[in-house]
């Protein structure tokens, strides 16, 4: 998904995207579907994780260069299990 296609509501448009993107997350691990969700900025995805609910955020995992060594090879396998359904990344990931 694309979140820059959102409509520009003026002074929420940061919100919105945000808003977007937790909603878009919740559907992918209530509808099973995997998915890597890519991030240009890592803070956006610190953002992301505060607003997701405990359930949600079990299924979730972060792969970014601040991420350790061992937690990334971690969520990569969970994600290649499917005992993590989206991984929110930059382009570390690759």
């Amino acid at each position: 998904f694309q979140i820059t296609d959102s409509p520009l509501l003026e002074g929420q448009h940061e919100q919105h995207k945000l808003a977007e993107t937790v909603a878009r997350i919740r559907q992918m691990v209530q509808t099973s579907t995997k998915a890597i969700v890519y991030f240009p900025w890592i803070s956006q995805i610190r953002d992301v994780l505060k607003l997701l609910d405990e359930a949600t955020r079990a299924r979730v995992a972060m792969y970014y260069s601040g991420v350790a060594q061992a937690d990334r090879e971690r969520a990569l396998r969970q994600f290649k299990t499917g005992e993590v359904l989206v991984v929110l990344a930059t382009k570390a990931f690759g």
